[in-house]
């Protein structure tokens, strides 16, 4: 769980580390949980496009994309097009039910987003399942 600050290189060392333990793991899938890096200005757009191509090159298998906005569409499209699943999800608790479908022993989840963001909340429903 990172869901406290995101620009893009803590975006992309993120996504490093959860390709660097998901490879550690026999059978691990990656899986993002993705929400907006905020304050970016006028790059903005262009930032989340970029991430959504770098998760492809990271061997990231699903992007679960949070929230509503032109930077999260521009994020999704570039990983759907480099052949990332991605699912959006209107909010955290879609995102939490959704993952509680796809994920599978072992895998291994980042949950990123700025703080406004909320997506810290994934990471609690998560738990939440896991210890129930």
């Amino acid at each position: 769980n990172d869901a406290y600050n995101a620009n893009p290189d803590s975006m992309r060392a993120g996504v490093d580390a959860l390709a660097y333990t998901a490879t550690g793991r026999t059978g691990a899938e990656a899986v993002a949980v993705l929400g907006r890096m905020a304050e970016l200005g006028e790059g903005t757009v262009a930032e989340h496009t970029a991430l959504g191509h770098y998760l492809s090159t990271r061997g990231v298998r699903e992007a679960v994309v949070v929230g509503e906005g032109a930077e999260l569409d521009a994020l999704a499209d570039a990983a759907r097009a480099e052949g990332v699943t991605v699912y959006r999800a209107a909010d955290t608790d879609a995102a939490v039910a959704h993952l509680a479908t796809v994920l599978h022993p072992g895998d291994v989840v980042l949950v990123k987003a700025s703080y406004s963001d909320g997506l810290w909340r994934v990471a609690d429903g998560l738990h939440d399942k896991e210890t129930k």
